[in-house]
């Protein structure tokens, strides 16, 4: 091969390296996902949409993002977020967005500093302080051409990632200006507020006398608390509240301000106002009348914050007449038409607002929402989503209530709520997810102020009240294990629905099926029915009677359930005890403790076959009898010599059980 095509070659393989090295050298980094920052703010709302409960809106808190780096400007975190959160209030059926502004004086009064994302356990320390599901948090780093940002969505309750977010920003000319360190008026003018602010800053510096304290109001009082340098109140107001200062004239000064303000809800400065106003606990009359000014030109998703600010006052007071009243000025204007805007607050909407006002999901004192309940849910409009949040507030309210008239007060008001909606698949599932949280866990077994929420008569009371709403629900009940279910509560609480629910008719003819399964079933819901199955006691005798080779587990099941029926019915068929006797040695697994649980629960009639049974040449048959007498107690009195003759027993179990028996029955 020629030299020169030789050097040829190589030179054109140098050349294509080269060149794809300056390729890489003058491409930005991740430019092959810069997206423009609308696209990003679209897509991140869209993965938050994703992560959202059913039911209800998530009601999520958005902070501004923060630079990786500490020299870095905010600007572009606050617009970020501030960007996002417009976004967002788009869907409002998906999100009720918590003021940044609110949750930013809620974090300072509580001495919470952040940066950058917060972590599982600084989520959940928000979560006690603010009525928030969540949080979205993140971090943003400038680079030459674009912006990264990352995010991360923590449920405040468990400090669960629900979601998880990063991204590439083009950086537009725009959104330069956000970077800039020395921005300038135009015409090279100064800052005015920049000005305005040191000024402040100076006189913040030292409040120590009266004269000092005046000349500060004087010259902030010259300072317009507007949206150009109004930021520079909040420095005073956050001063004067670290500091116990009150100063009459300054507060008649910012309220008079926000009260000439058209729109509040389109801006932070009625909510600092009104959080200023009520940093020493109490709202007095002036101030309620000036809030209530400001809820009136109020959108929705504003009213509540305001509300919780100006009554929401923690803790609540003893007397708590005076809140009543103002609740009941509120919703005299709802009822008038006069708060809200763009357009007036319907009285649903009103309502929510009040009970969100007061944190109903974590609140642990129901008063005002009793109240609030008590004195207004007969005017709401019960649509199906209002129904949803009121079976939401009444559970919620029932189940951390611990004063007992007050317990079943909301006991009956679930009733009547029940009872009033239309027969649903919603309805039923409602109705047995609120019944199913009475179910007692080891866990309540060993908690005795768990067991305490869930009293036994309050759900038999339910069951009564709403027999008929429990029927309605089976024809709407999707799936068999449910029904199985909701039929043994049923069964378990004497609620009678005819064609749905077996009753003894149809028990005692499924003990008599072919089907083996079906005996099982039949013998299943007669042990549901608890002391009720009584006129089926010959046919469970009878079954209990009857072994099976070649269905040996359905014997099993069957044998276990037949002496758990014939004890719920205190069996003195002198047959059906035999047969008990007679269990306590089955070879049937479960079968021997059942029987032993269903003698001592006869007691007394069950006395002398049991002492019959402890002269049994079987060992197992001889413990479970004393172990059962001595469940007893008193009533097994006379079958103390028996046992004194088993403590002579060369079987050391025996011994001690019969020991045991003895001092149960003496006690």
């Amino acid at each position: 091969m020629p030299l020169f095509e030789l050097n040829l070659g190589k030179l054109m393989v140098i050349f294509i390296f080269l060149s794809f090295c300056m390729a890489c050298a003058t491409t930005p980094r991740g430019s092959e996902s810069q997206q423009n920052i609308s696209v990003i703010i679209e897509g991140l709302k869209d993965k938050l949409i994703g992560v959202t409960p059913q039911g209800r809106p998530m009601r999520l808190a958005v902070l501004a993002f923060v630079s990786t780096r500490q020299d870095e400007k905010s600007e572009f975190g606050i617009y970020f977020a501030e960007t996002l959160i417009s976004a967002l209030k788009e869907e409002e059926q998906k999100f009720k967005l918590f003021e940044r502004n609110r949750l930013d004086v809620i974090l300072k009064e509580n001495a919470m500093t952040l940066s950058g994302m917060i972590d599982e356990k600084t989520a959940k320390r928000i979560g006690e302080l603010a009525p928030i599901d969540a949080i979205l948090s993140g971090t943003f780093t400038k680079l030459k051409n674009y912006i990264d940002v990352n995010g991360r969505l923590i449920d405040v309750v468990t400090g669960e990632i629900l979601l998880t977010y990063s991204a590439s920003i083009e950086l537009t000319d725009d959104l330069k200006v956000l970077f800039e360190k020395d921005q300038q008026l135009p015409g090279g003018e100064k800052d005015k507020c920049a000005e305005e602010k040191t000024q402040i800053d100076t006189f913040l510096s030292d409040l120590s006398t009266p004269d000092r304290i005046k000349s500060l109001v004087e010259k902030a009082m010259n300072i317009p608390y507007d949206l150009e340098c109004g930021y520079i109140h909040l420095d005073v107001m956050r001063a004067f509240t670290k500091y116990k200062i009150e100063n009459p004239d300054y507060t008649d000064f910012l309220m008079k301000e926000v009260a000439a303000i058209e729109y509040p809800y389109k801006d932070f400065r009625a909510n600092h106002v009104l959080r200023f106003l009520a940093r020493d606990g109490q709202i007095n009359e002036k101030e309620w009348k000036f809030g209530l000014e400001i809820i009136k030109k109020s959108d929705a998703r504003t009213v509540s914050s305001y509300l919780a600010t100006l009554l929401n006052i923690n803790p609540l007071p003893d007397d708590l007449a005076l809140t009543f009243k103002r609740i009941d000025e509120y919703f005299s204007l709802v009822k008038k038409q006069q708060i809200g805007l763009p357009v007036p607050l319907t009285l649903n909407t009103a309502f929510l607002e009040m009970i969100d006002a007061f944190n109903y999901v974590y609140a642990k004192d129901n008063r005002v929402l009793i109240y609030c309940y008590q004195k207004y849910n007969k005017d709401l409009d019960r649509v199906p989503l209002m129904d949803d949040k009121i079976d939401n507030l009444l559970t919620l309210m029932y189940f951390r209530e611990e004063d007992e008239k007050r317990k079943e007060k909301i006991l009956d008001w679930i009733c009547e709520s029940y009872n009033q909606r239309q027969a649903s698949e919603k309805l039923a599932d409602d109705m047995w997810d609120f019944v199913k949280r009475f179910i007692i866990t080891s866990y309540m077994e060993k908690h005795p102020e768990e067991l305490a929420k869930v009293p036994r008569k309050h759900l038999k009371k339910m069951a009564r009240v709403c027999q008929e709403q429990f029927c309605k629900a089976f024809p709407l009940t999707r799936y068999e294990n449910q029904k199985k279910e909701r039929i043994d509560f049923c069964l378990e609480n004497g609620i009678n629905c005819a064609g749905f629910i077996p009753g003894i008719k149809e028990c005692i003819t499924m003990l008599s099926s072919k089907d083996w399964n079906e005996r099982v079933r039949g013998m299943d819901l007669l042990e549901k029915m608890k002391e009720q199955a009584r006129p089926a006691e010959k046919h469970v005798i009878k079954a209990l009677s009857k072994k099976s080779l070649s269905h040996e587990s359905q014997s099993s099941s069957l044998h276990k359930s037949a002496a758990m029926v014939l004890g719920n019915i205190k069996t003195k068929d002198p047959q059906g005890l035999e047969l008990l006797i007679k269990s306590l040695g089955s070879l049937y697994i479960y079968v021997p403790d059942e029987a032993m649980k269903a003698l001592a629960k006869i007691g007394k009639p069950a006395v002398p076959y049991l002492i019959k049974a402890l002269d049994s040449e079987h060992g197992s048959v001889q413990y479970k009898a004393a172990k059962a007498l001595g469940m007893m107690g008193k009533q097994a009195k006379q079958a103390v010599p028996a046992l004194k003759k088993l403590l002579k027993s060369s079987d050391y179990s025996i011994r001690t059980v019969a020991e045991q028996a003895i001092e149960e029955i003496s006690e």
